[in-house]
């Protein structure tokens, strides 16, 4: 009977054994789909640092660009490798120059970059609702840390790997300084920071601010055809950068949506955090592909509502204010101003609904945004309970307006040849 009884433990001991060591060459399967390699796959790339838990190292350029070729090479070294290996960074690359373009326009302001050059380096955490099986890399999605030490540089790790920037003291130089070591220590630089204490600790909770309460499904417009919700819309805010706003607005023949107010006002940070920046909003102008803009200096904002506050019939002097513009053919896409007839103009709209106010007549694509009160038709509530689907019912308002017939945005822009006659083949 005891010799059963040890026979018996004996058996659990090698079945414990047998499914521990699964479990490890799973683990360890898992890990080699990732360590000690760089990646292309973001959708694979994303799965992988959110399920370790561990920073994103991307690389915003593509395989035919000279200078990221260089710094890609420096990643792809056996000295790069294997500190990533250590550090256990899930680093991340792309071939084409659009998802490179879409990384860098979705974050570039947000860690004071401007430059319109390649390659950017990133230092992502992964959202906690985060979409793993979708390629996309915008704000929704992923997010750069901000550093915990004081520094004069701007805290995200985010940087244009050009001359002349640095990463919190160590610089980046000319290409033809460019080495394993420096990169080595730029990407060491960017810890602690608020997800991660130190470079190989594991990362604490999410210290993000809760989600956005559900709202109710907008009961407005019913018969707006829905477009298909698109991945490749740069649906990031540009702060201040006006001129990149004014070039991505032209150029796809998009509304250009701004909110004019300032950083230091409590009412503009509200509208930012409730309404622009919350992913509610966001989702909706990347499906109907609206340039999203504001100011953080209350200069820039007064200069905006002064140029257009007569046109547009508004009469308070109190912030925030929503002005929705059409990138004129005569703009300057190199120049910040939105104050100019030659740059911009606010629509008028062909179905006006709204009792004039001091926030504005209604008729033109522009109002300031109430805390309580009707903008549009829309009632708003106050500012403690703004709501993004109050604020998207105002945006569909504005539509159809002189410019465009409907906020649905066309599947595919002119070729240039609607009108041409076929002659056959010469």
């Amino acid at each position: 009977m005891r010799q059963n009884a040890s026979l018996f433990h004996l058996f659990l001991v090698l079945a414990y054994s047998v499914l521990a060591l699964a479990s490890w060459e799973t683990h360890a399967s898992d890990e080699e789909q990732w360590l000690g390699k760089i990646l292309y796959d973001a959708a694979a790339a994303k799965k992988y640092a959110y399920e370790n838990n561990r920073p994103l190292l991307v690389e915003a350029g593509y395989s035919t660009c000279p200078h990221c070729v260089t710094l890609r090479k420096i990643m792809d070294s056996a000295s790069f490798l294997k500190f990533a290996t250590t550090h256990r960074l899930v680093v991340l690359t792309f071939e084409a120059s659009a998802s490179a373009k879409r990384v860098r326009n979705a974050h570039r302001s947000i860690c004071g970059e401007t430059s319109d050059g390649y390659p950017y380096l990133f230092l992502f955490r992964v959202l906690p609702d985060a979409d793993l099986t979708s390629a996309s890399l915008l704000t929704t999605e992923v997010s750069m840390c901000k550093v915990t030490f004081k520094t004069s540089e701007n805290p995200y790790t985010g940087r244009y790997y050009g001359n002349g920037s640095s990463f919190f003291g160590v610089s980046i130089g000319s290409e033809s300084s460019w080495s394993v070591s420096n990169l080595i220590k730029q990407v060491s630089a960017c810890f602690p920071n608020d997800k991660w204490e130190t470079l190989d600790s594991e990362g604490g909770d999410d210290p993000d601010d809760p989600d956005d309460p559900d709202d109710p499904d907008d009961p407005d417009d019913p018969d707006d055809p829905e477009p298909v919700p698109t991945d490749d819309w740069d649906a990031t805010v540009f702060v201040d950068d006006m001129a990149s706003a004014k070039k991505y607005a032209y150029e796809n023949n998009r509304p250009l949506l701004v909110e004019v107010g300032y950083d230091t006002c409590s009412h503009c940070n509200a509208f930012k955090t409730q309404i622009l920046n919350s992913t509610t909003f966001r989702d909706f102008a990347a499906q109907y592909k609206i340039v999203l803009a504001r100011f953080s200096t209350s200069a820039a904002a007064k200069r905006v509502r002064n140029a257009w506050r007569t046109k547009a019939g508004i009469s308070s002097d109190s912030y925030p204010y929503l002005f929705m513009f059409k990138v004129l053919d005569t703009a300057n896409l190199s120049s910040n101003d939105l104050t100019s007839a030659t740059e911009v103009d606010v629509c008028k709209l062909k179905n006006p609904v709204g009792t004039a106010s001091e926030y504005g007549s209604f008729e033109y694509s522009a109002a300031k945004y109430p805390s309580g009160g009707s903008i549009f038709g829309v009632s708003i509530s106050a500012q403690s309970n703004w709501k993004p689907s109050e604020c998207i019912s105002v945006v569909k308002k504005l539509f159809p307006n002189n410019y465009w017939s409907t906020i649905v945005p066309p599947t595919s822009g002119p070729t240039g040849y609607e009108d041409a006659v076929d002659l056959g083949r010469i």
